[in-house]
């Protein structure tokens, strides 16, 4: 499927539909509600459901129901199709979870063709009989889970699947859901499409540039239409900063430090021009470590500080997640100073966070 051809179809429905959701992304952030969907899955998930233009969809789990804005806005342009959420938790953060879900969504959706199923979805999902034309799995990541709806979900669909979580373009999720899907779609050679791909194309070509950034992290979802027809190898990875940043050890280890040096530049080209990418205070810390080794302290400490910008910029959560650990990692290479800044930084985060400064409107 040509998805480039596809953004260039629904631009003008794309972009009013994304600059609402930055809001309620906001808002959700704000008042403590998980919002964990990329920014490029929501898209390809919208334009997926307006090309094939399902009957029956399911969703499972909304949680509070951000990826449900895209699967209803594409129902509602669509005028026709059903929306069936399935989730398991009857509350959050105390309050009904159908009341949560209603307050997340753009204004406007055709929620008639929507209905909450609460309890657990091995319950649940079997209740709703007949066959799907679409289905978005989002729950559990652990490989009961996994095993359970590709032998109960996948042998009633007639369309397309989406799984989040499973593998980014360069590597697989570490769970238990990710391995079992990923050796499943091995075994079994069907075609699949990695979204994560998806994203580096259209990213490169800019079909979507302009677009309103919601929560801009890379995708790990797969893709799969079923039932499947052909055969095909399950798709390359590309090389990761993880893998690269190894081979700098060894090199390290080898006393190459031409070697060690090509990897590490390496793996700061991709960070730099790359900015989506998951937990890249992590890899810019590492690619610091492996330069002190290599005794150049100012390259470190680039690398260091770059960590630090890499925590900042991101949301309020993983940003007072990722200063702790920061902190913990400079005290343990006995980078006092620089230990020092950060948790300065904590504690004007925390202030930030707890109203005192917020920006208001």
């Amino acid at each position: 499927m040509d998805f480039g051809e596809l953004y260039r179809k629904y631009d003008a429905e794309l972009r009013p539909l994304c600059a609402r959701l930055r809001g309620i992304y906001h808002r959700m952030q704000q008042q403590g509600y998980r919002a964990v969907f990329g920014d490029v899955e929501g898209e390809v998930l919208y334009m997926l459901l307006r090309e094939a233009r399902p009957r029956r969809v399911f969703e499972i789990s909304p949680a509070a129901g951000f990826s449900t804005n895209y699967l209803l806005a594409a129902l509602t342009a669509n005028q026709t199709g059903e929306l069936h959420s399935f989730e398991l938790l009857r509350e959050i953060n105390g309050r009904p979870t159908a009341d949560v879900i209603r307050s997340n969504l753009v204004p406007d959706l055709d929620t008639s063709r929507w209905t909450l199923h609460l309890g657990d979805a091995r319950e649940t999902v079997p209740a709703v009989a007949g066959e799907v034309d679409f289905a978005l799995l989002d729950s559990s990541h652990e490989e009961w889970f996994a095993r359970w709806y590709v032998e109960t979900v996948f042998p009633r669909v007639r369309g397309w699947v989406m799984v989040q979580d499973i593998a980014f373009h360069d590597r697989i999720e570490p769970s238990g859901e990710a391995r079992f899907v990923w050796d499943w779609a091995g075994r079994e050679q069907g075609p699949l499409t990695m979204v994560g791909h998806v994203e580096q194309s259209v990213l490169h070509s800019g079909v979507r540039r302009g677009f309103a950034e919601r929560r801009a992290l890379e995708c790990n979802s797969l893709l799969f239409q079923l039932p499947q027809t052909g055969r095909a190898a399950l798709p390359t990875l590309n090389l990761s900063p993880d893998e690269r940043i190894r081979q700098a050890e060894e090199c390290v280890l080898r006393q190459d430090a031409t070697g060690a040096d090509r990897h590490l530049t390496e793996v700061m080209d991709i960070l730099m021009t790359y900015p989506w990418r998951t937990n890249r205070h992590r890899l810019f810390f590492k690619t610091g470590q492996l330069y002190v080794r290599l005794g150049e302290p100012l390259q470190a400490e680039r690398c260091f500080r770059r960590a630090v910008g890499a925590v900042l910029g991101g949301e309020p959560a993983q940003r007072a997640k990722g200063l702790r650990e920061l902190w913990r990692l400079t005290r343990r290479q006995k980078l006092w100073r620089l230990a020092a800044e950060v948790g300065v930084m904590m504690v004007q985060d925390w202030v930030w966070n707890h109203r005192s400064w917020r920006i208001k409107r």
